[in-house]
């Protein structure tokens, strides 16, 4: 009897395990089948959606080389402004060096900084127009000087709010004059290639190239001790009664920018 129940018993069980594996294995092939079945379209999917990805990582990518490279331009023209820039800073720098320089060494004088708007474009005048007329004190008369003090001529005519200057290069122009180093006067006056002649030197007086020459202050239409320029060729002819001295400015007249208007000396009038 044990030995029959055991044997239905047996029998029971492997029909439940045959009906177990009958109902879970088409299941399991099924979903194996399907996944397989799906992964083609996941690969359609996932194929679009990464170029889509790549595109917009390189729009980013160049735009940002985009504002690098409008960075580094405006870097560019920065840096290319301050090169600009520095060597008129430094010429600044060293016009007013030069000009409190003159100050301390000429301390009576008072002047206003004119800048250089003109010049004369006639070969019969030689001259300068600059920024500051009556309106800035500026009168017909008043001496003319450059930074280092050299004497650039004088204002022959004056309007309201600009002025000309006759260089002292001009023709016309003609300066009381002396050698710094023997006290040996003459006149200066302009010549046509740009220099000077210190005419009227007496023949006893030593005169060589390198000497300076200044003004006398004689006749009143300069104030004295104006640098005019330096002796750069000595003429002597001994059965003359004066020899002559060519003299140079010590300034570029024709480069001049910037002048100095000596404001507190007037020549006198003789009107």
């Amino acid at each position: 009897m044990s030995t029959r129940l055991g044997s239905l018993v047996l029998a029971f069980g492997a029909g439940l395990l045959i009906l177990f594996v009958l109902r879970f294995t088409p299941f399991t092939a099924g979903y194996s089948l399907g996944i397989d079945a799906l992964a083609p379209a996941n690969g359609l999917i996932a194929g679009p959606w990464g170029s889509f990805q790549d595109l917009a990582r390189t729009v980013q990518a160049a735009g940002e080389l985009k504002a690098e490279n409008d960075r580094l331009r405006a870097e560019v023209d920065r840096l290319t402004q301050a090169v600009v820039r520095l060597p008129e800073l430094e010429r600044e720098n060293a016009e007013l060096r030069a000009q409190l320089a003159l100050k301390q060494s000429q301390p009576g004088y008072v002047w206003k900084q004119a800048a250089v708007i003109g010049r004369e474009p006639s070969s019969v005048m030689r001259g300068l127009i600059i920024n500051l007329g009556t309106s800035d004190g500026v009168q017909v008369g008043m001496a003319v000087i450059s930074s280092n003090g050299s004497l650039v001529g004088r204002v022959v005519r004056a309007g309201a709010s600009a002025s000309q200057v006759l260089l002292i290069t001009d023709v016309s122009s003609s300066v009381s004059a002396l050698v710094q180093s023997t006290r040996a006067h003459g006149v200066v006056n302009g010549q046509r290639s740009g220099s000077m002649l210190m005419n009227y030197i007496r023949q006893g007086e030593t005169l060589k190239t390198g000497d300076k020459v200044i003004t006398s202050g004689e006749g009143g239409t300069f104030p004295q001790g104006l640098l005019i320029g330096e002796v750069t060729d000595v003429r002597q002819i001994d059965i003359e009664m004066f020899q002559e001295a060519k003299v140079d400015p010590l300034v570029d007249l024709d480069r001049l920018e910037n002048v100095l208007v000596i404001t507190n000396f007037r020549p006198p009038r003789l009107d």
